[in-house]
């Protein structure tokens, strides 16, 4: 099926602001880990982030049966502390998701460093510093993959995502598995505001 209008809009405008080559949207930054996750191909392993963050990249490794793994985090900013990360990093770590946590920029080039010297992947998680940059250059344009929100955090879309990379390999299967997620029921927020309604009242009523 073709691609509105303003789909390809969006698209184009991502890839010359964090110039790179491919653009997925997605229902959210959540899914957009997940499938950058897959794409990997990584089995049998965990993925190294922060232990202050959403728990949606945890979530999307989980979905992936790996395990997520926590270092800690610097107490002036909150992003991933470097010696921490080198510790928890063993034979089993696939990937480290850095998280640029309250808009502020993690040490991207010294995690890009170590994870090429120890053959890992990097996704960049951008969902809360869309529009930030490091040392000159913008945040997003780092890692194997990067992944933006705009579900309100800095970009107020109401819900969405974006997943950009320049690596043809990652994006062919990220394009295949696209394909393949459930399409977005048209009364989904009616079936989360009964969901809501119920949790709240169950979890006030067992208080």
């Amino acid at each position: 099926m073709p691609e509105d209008k303003q789909v390809l809009q969006l698209k184009e405008k991502l890839s010359n602001i964090f110039e790179k080559k491919y653009v997925f949207l997605v229902g959210r930054a959540t899914t957009g880990i997940y499938l950058a996750l897959k794409a990997m191909k990584i089995k049998d392993g965990n993925v190294v982030m922060p232990d202050i963050l959403c728990p949606s990249p945890a979530d999307a490794v989980l979905y992936n049966d790996l395990k997520p793994k926590f270092c800690d985090v610097n107490l002036y900013d909150f992003n991933m502390n470097i010696e921490s990360l080198n510790e928890v990093i063993n034979k089993k770590t696939k990937a480290i998701i850095p998280v640029h946590l309250f808009g502020q920029p993690s040490e991207i080039d010294k995690i890009e460093q170590m994870a090429e010297e120890k053959n890992l992947f990097v996704i960049e998680d951008v969902a809360q510093a869309f529009g930030g940059s490091y040392k000159g250059t913008k945040l997003g344009s780092f890692g194997d993959v990067s992944v933006l929100s705009f579900g309100g955090k800095t970009i107020k879309a109401s819900d969405g995502g974006a997943v950009i990379t320049d690596d043809d390999k990652i994006a062919k299967k990220i394009g295949e598995y696209i394909t393949k997620l459930p399409k977005r029921p048209k009364n989904l927020e009616y079936i989360f505001k009964i969901y809501r309604r119920y949790f709240y009242t169950i979890l006030t009523a067992t208080l």
